[in-house]
């Protein structure tokens, strides 16, 4: 049985509907995972990151300079940061 081509463009049509439904589905669900590790950063570098002034070492400062970096990456891919 073949379908003809007005319900093929239905098919289509519904299977693109389902589709982009689908995307936004996960496209909120990776947000809501973003604004959860943003939350959770922020509240990090207000505990200075758990360092304690008086036991901060060159260690502490190699980490958080990568750290730094892998968000200026990920800022140069949103297109945030020159």
């Amino acid at each position: 049985m073949t379908l003809t081509t007005t319900a093929r463009h239905e098919a289509r049509a519904e299977k693109a509907r389902r589709n982009s439904k689908a995307a936004l589905e996960a496209f909120m669900a990776n947000k809501l995972e973003i604004d959860r590790l943003l939350e959770r950063l922020q509240a990090l570098s207000e505990d200075h990151f758990h360092a304690e002034p008086d036991s901060v070492h060159w260690g502490h400062v190699g980490s958080l300079a990568h750290v730094r970096d892998q968000l200026r990456e990920i800022a140069r891919f949103l297109g945030i940061e020159a």
